[in-house]
């Protein structure tokens, strides 16, 4: 569409025809508004259609919210049951420090029972050493007597041996097999001499009694030392010896008693730490066993964890397609609305062109001027320049025939997008405050939202992630009745 200039309704001198074209360059510009109405209507029905997906969408998170809410009862459920098991495991694992205690208090008394046998060896060792020394003093005492008794039997044969042997004398045995005592030997003797001495002659009997006389008193002496010898020492010695053997007995016994209920504990202490090995591998498996299958469980939860990720990344990745797809017919509204204010300004031009050209004799309706005439209309700039980065101020009015028709003043600004509903807030009542002659019904305000103007060396990342300012207008608009204008 395009609009006639200046020259063309210089041509085109009648009024009527400028008007005619006018009303159907008007018409067509209606219709083009129509349209791009519809086309509005059918992207916020398919916006709305948008949201009702997402809704449904959040409804199906609402889903796996509920099972990732069971997932995460179950997984402290898990861990009250590992809580419990650690201190059971734990329980067990002081019990076992105790035993291991009370195992190496047994092991040092069986040390010291084991230190206690070693030196009762070595009592024995010593018992055997010495029993070759006793054994040799019998030997010694045994060839002394055999050697008394040697002398004896010389003795004896020597009296046999004599001049008038002494026939009567014979040796008695003893019924254990062992010969007559000396003593009753000396007293056979005396008796048979002295009966010999009664029967035979004086001189044969001095003759004969001096040679035993003689050697009586060494055959007595002999005889006294060797049955004192006999009966003191050997007796003395074999008594100590067995009483020695004795006790080395009794203490071998003790010792080899002892011994045997040092083995029978250490037997027990050896199954006891046999059976708490036993329950602490026991122990270690099942922990093994725990671990692996709380492993396995705790890798399927990360896998659906990993899955619901996977999901949210999509559904977020969605969301900023729509996003994307929502600021691109944002923008595409902007400059359609920008096409339709551009349109209307061109409209009145062309109409303060026709009155301001109109002849005299053209029939024509009273205006009435407007009553008050606002000087100060924008708000106050304390209350919305401290958001603003860039602002601008624009007064319009139209005049007919002396008279303002419309008045309009425009106030835009760019400032960042997380501001704009504050600023609007702000802005519109800081206006009526600051302007407390308009009433809300006589003055109409229209906030118009735009995308400022990117840079075209930006990259799209940067546009993502720096999203650009919006631009704000804020227009007033105070309007008298315009006259219907009349072909």
């Amino acid at each position: 569409m395009d609009f006639a200039t200046k020259s063309d309704f210089s041509q085109n001198s009648d009024p009527k025809q400028i008007m005619k074209e006018l009303n159907r360059r008007l018409f067509d510009f209606l219709n083009h508004i129509h349209r791009l109405e519809e086309s509005n209507l059918v992207l916020e029905r398919q916006i709305q259609e948008q949201i009702k997906e997402n809704s449904s969408n959040n409804h199906n998170w609402s889903k796996k919210e509920e099972q990732c809410n069971a997932l995460r009862h179950s997984i402290s459920k898990v861990g009250f049951k590992n809580a419990f098991l650690s201190w059971e495991l734990d329980n067990n694992q002081m019990t076992l420090h105790h035993l291991e205690d009370r195992w190496k208090v047994e092991q040092h008394q069986c040390k010291l029972l084991q230190e206690k046998l070693k030196s009762l060896y070595g009592v024995k060792k010593q018992f055997i050493q010495s029993i070759p020394g006793l054994t040799r003093a019998v030997q010694e005492t045994w060839e002394n007597y055999t050697c008394l008794k040697k002398n004896h039997l010389e003795a004896v044969r020597a009296l046999q041996q004599l001049d008038h042997p002494i026939h009567e004398v014979q040796l008695a045995k003893v019924e254990d097999g062992s010969e007559m005592e000396l003593s009753q030997l000396l007293n056979e003797i005396r008796a048979h001499y002295e009966a010999l001495i009664a029967g035979n002659d004086m001189e044969n009997v001095f003759s004969i009694r001096t040679q035993p006389a003689i050697a009586e008193p060494d055959l007595r002496t002999t005889c006294d030392a060797a049955s004192s010898v006999h009966e003191n020492h050997y007796p003395l010695l074999a008594e100590d010896t067995e009483r020695r053997m004795e006790k080395d007995k009794a203490a071998l016994k003790e010792a080899k008693a002892e011994l045997n209920e040092s083995r029978r504990q250490c037997q027990q202490l050896q199954m006891e730490i046999e059976s708490l090995q036993s329950m602490g591998k026991c122990l270690k498996s099942s922990l093994h066993a725990m671990e692996q299958q709380y492993q396995m469980q705790l890798q399927n939860l990360t896998a659906i964890i990993e899955g619901l990720e996977k999901e949210l990344k999509e559904v977020k990745k969605g969301i900023n397609k729509q996003l994307q797809e929502h600021k691109t017919l944002l923008n595409t509204k902007m400059r359609l609305e920008e096409e339709i204010a551009t349109y209307r300004n061109l409209l009145e031009k062309e109409e303060n062109r026709f009155y301001g050209a109109k002849p005299e004799n053209y029939p024509t309706k009273d205006i009435r001027p407007t009553t008050s005439k606002t000087f100060s209309v924008l708000p106050t700039a304390g209350a919305v320049m401290k958001y603003l980065d860039k602002n601008t101020e624009v007064t319009k009015q139209i005049v007919l025939n002396g008279n303002i028709v419309r008045e309009s003043t425009e106030d835009c600004g760019t400032l960042q997008p997380e501001k704009v509903d504050k600023v609007i807030k702000e802005w519109e009542g800081s206006f009526f405050k600051d302007n407390p002659h308009l009433r809300k019904k006589s003055a109409s305000l229209r906030f118009d939202l735009h995308l400022a103007a990117t840079n075209e060396g930006d990259s799209e990342e940067t546009k993502q992630n720096n999203p650009p300012d919006i631009e704000v207008r804020l227009t007033m608009r105070r309007s008298c009745s315009i006259p219907t204008i009349t072909p």
